[in-house]
């Protein structure tokens, strides 16, 4: 078959089935971004008629494009001649919000201060593309799957770091917007292809280029168990099918209380490079026992180092390079776990702070609050809310005030950032005050072993400039030289990449900093972490 013949039977595998459903005039569910006053978030909407009258409801998801999310219904609910339209609930501004549903698409006008840019999507029992890591005809790496705190199926390309929510369109059809959240206009469109032999198989077809077929990585996989004292976790190990043994890296869950799978792209990323990678169920979740309620970072630290422990007896895995990576809380957690154990043998830690999670919290609700817009105002009762509620929690006073701000500080512009609690008990917990007040320095000032720490200029999570500061003083006094610390400019705390770290910046960002894959690539090369041990150190 000629390549022009071949390029046209693949986009007649692509098209036909968007084209049927675009046909399509029935009520159903569309999910994008709406924007309001200049500001995105990621929405799900759903109309139907109800003796003949029209209904919407909106959610906004933690658990996926196409489910997940509380249903609540939009007031001034129309649906005519091609056009939805509703009114905002009052807490998001009240305004009117219309869009022209064109086929599989629901657009508003460019002058709009209130804009849907929406596609129909499917409710599918399966995924269109089987998730796991595919290599496609050029060379290039994606991986399709979850990413930590986005459970939303998403597809990253490893090379350029571009990073996409996945909308599932139906007849086995899932497509990509321009930007992280954004689903029109259509840029890329994937489709499951019949397996052969070496596995499966993927249509990758971006708009303006010949599409490729992409084959799945084959990853061997194994189930395991540990314990650290009483407490028993459950992890998969991940290895590449080429030879070993493998340098291998143990990834320290975030503070979210995601199961392992969340993980799975990012070791992925680990895998396309030769090491071995262990993703675990953090305590309290999944296969895990425990609470987390009642857990200390040293506690998530022994987890890790217990993990790795369990790796050196592991077939294929190289017991002197088992390392600790981590991002955010798992960016504490991981220098931790090499300075309580030496059978760490190097950490990466992304967006780790350098200070107490109390200066952490505070320094999150005030930048966060300005991010989004707040005024002075706003941003300073804030910030003076959670330095109350840490101040509690260090001394315990203070409950009064706190527990009345939680009867009367509900509406506020910046409720949302912080947590109240209308019955506080008489003193806080021993847990609560060595959770909140642990201080990383002396750990982190015991780190002898090769390090990368990745942090984002933009982070309005972590104050980074503190910690940087803080952490290059502690590698000192450990003597520590093999360090690397390196800051992405314009970078969030996720370190996508961002002029401005918010909500509503991370639904338009096109997905993860250019340098920072590169980054970890880099410095894996130069440790000697990416391809077996062959007697080389």
């Amino acid at each position: 078959m000629s390549s022009s013949r071949f390029r046209a039977s693949l986009l007649s595998l692509l098209l036909a089935p968007l084209c049927a459903h675009a046909a399509a005039s029935d009520p159903g569910e569309w999910a994008g971004l709406i924007e309001v006053e200049g500001r995105a978030a990621f929405w799900r909407l759903r109309a139907e008629f109800v003796d003949h009258q029209p209904r919407l409801a909106y959610a906004m998801p933690g658990g996926g494009v196409n489910a997940g999310g509380d249903w609540q219904p939009l007031p001034g609910a129309t649906m005519d001649d091609g056009r939805v339209g509703f009114t905002l609930p009052a807490a998001m501004g009240g305004l009117p919000c219309a869009a022209q549903r064109d086929g599989e698409t629901l657009l508003s006008a460019a002058a709009d201060r209130c804009r849907l840019s929406m596609v129909q999507v499917a409710t599918a029992a399966q995924p269109a593309v089987a998730p796991g890591l595919y290599r496609l005809g050029d060379g290039r790496l994606v991986s399709v799957g979850s990413f930590t705190d986005f459970p939303q199926p998403t597809v990253i390309e490893f090379g350029s770091g571009r990073w996409s929510f996945l909308f599932e369109r139906g007849a086995g059809v899932a497509t990509a917007g321009p930007s992280l959240q954004s689903p029109w206009p259509v840029r890329l469109t994937l489709k499951q292809l019949p397996a052969q032999q070496q596995g499966q198989r993927l249509l990758w077809a971006e708009a303006g280029a010949k599409p490729l077929v992409g084959e799945r990585v084959h990853i061997v996989e194994r189930p395991l168990r540990w314990t650290n004292g009483a407490m028993s976790l459950a992890g998969t190990l991940m290895l590449p099918a080429t030879p070993g043994p493998h340098a291998t890296v143990v990834l320290a869950p975030m503070s979210t209380n995601a199961p392992r799978e969340a993980y799975r792209q990012q070791a992925e990323f680990f895998v396309s490079q030769g090491l071995a990678a262990l993703i675990y169920d953090k305590r309290g979740v999944g296969e895990s026992k425990g609470d987390t309620r009642e857990t200390g970072l040293n506690d998530l630290a022994d987890d890790a180092v217990a993990a790795v422990r369990l790796l050196k007896q592991q077939p294929g895995v190289d017991p002197g390079r088992i390392g600790v990576w981590g991002h955010s809380q798992g960016g504490w957690v991981a220098p931790i776990a090499a300075a309580r154990s030496s059978d760490v043998a190097f950490v990466i830690a992304q967006s780790g702070p350098s200070v107490t999670a109390a200066e952490q919290e505070i320094y999150r609700v005030e930048t966060s609050a300005r991010n989004e817009g707040l005024s002075a105002a706003d941003v300073a009762e804030a910030a003076d809310y959670e330095r109350r509620l840490m101040h509690w929690v260090k001394t315990g006073e203070g409950r009064d005030w706190l527990e009345a701000a939680a009867r009367t500080k509900t509406d506020a512009r910046w409720a949302h950032l912080v947590e109240f609690h209308e019955k506080l008990p008489d003193l806080p917990s021993r847990r609560a005050q060595t959770f909140w007040y642990f201080d990383p320095m002396p750990s982190y000032a015991q780190v002898k072993v090769p390090m990368l720490a990745v942090f984002g200029d933009r982070d309005a999570f972590v104050p980074v400039e503190r910690s940087v500061t803080l952490l290059r003083q502690a590698l000192a006094q450990a003597g520590n030289r093999d360090h690397q610390i390196t800051l992405l400019d314009h970078a969030a705390h996720g370190l996508w990449a961002t002029d401005l770290d918010s909500g509503h910046k991370a639904a338009t960002t096109t997905g993860f900093h250019a340098d920072y894959f590169p980054t970890l690539v880099r410095w894996m090369k130069a440790h000697g972490l990416t391809g077996p041990d062959n007697g080389k150190r």
